[in-house]
């Protein structure tokens, strides 16, 4: 029986954990950057995707991963964005979540595929 409760433990996707890891590894990379600094969103969004999958990698679920981070300078310019995912809805998941700072807005999203 311990069996099946560990394939149902490394199949649950617990959307305030995973939420928890991403604002992590945002708040890691962007926490002593004052400033908007177009020279490095490349190396910040990499930092963010890289920390945020180790972190997915390290709870050992049974899921395979996707991450998007958008960095843009926060200047009262609008921004929108959405996704469309064709998946199974009963066990594949998703979470977003944004972070701002005076002059910074980013979004992250996870999309977790069941395996």
């Amino acid at each position: 029986m311990q069996d099946n409760d560990d394939d149902d433990e490394k199949s649950m996707f617990d959307k305030e954990d995973v939420t928890g890891l991403v604002n992590e590894a945002i708040e890691m990379t962007l926490t002593d950057e004052d400033v908007y600094d177009d020279s490095k969103v490349k190396k910040w969004a990499l930092s963010i995707e890289e920390k945020c999958l180790k972190s997915l990698g390290d709870l050992k679920k049974d899921f395979k991963y996707a991450v998007s981070c958008s960095i843009m300078q926060r200047n009262g310019a609008a921004f929108h964005a959405a996704t469309v995912c064709s998946w199974d809805r009963a066990h594949d998941k998703s979470v977003t979540s944004h972070w701002h700072n005076d002059t910074t807005h980013v979004v992250v999203s996870v999309f977790a595929l069941l395996i």
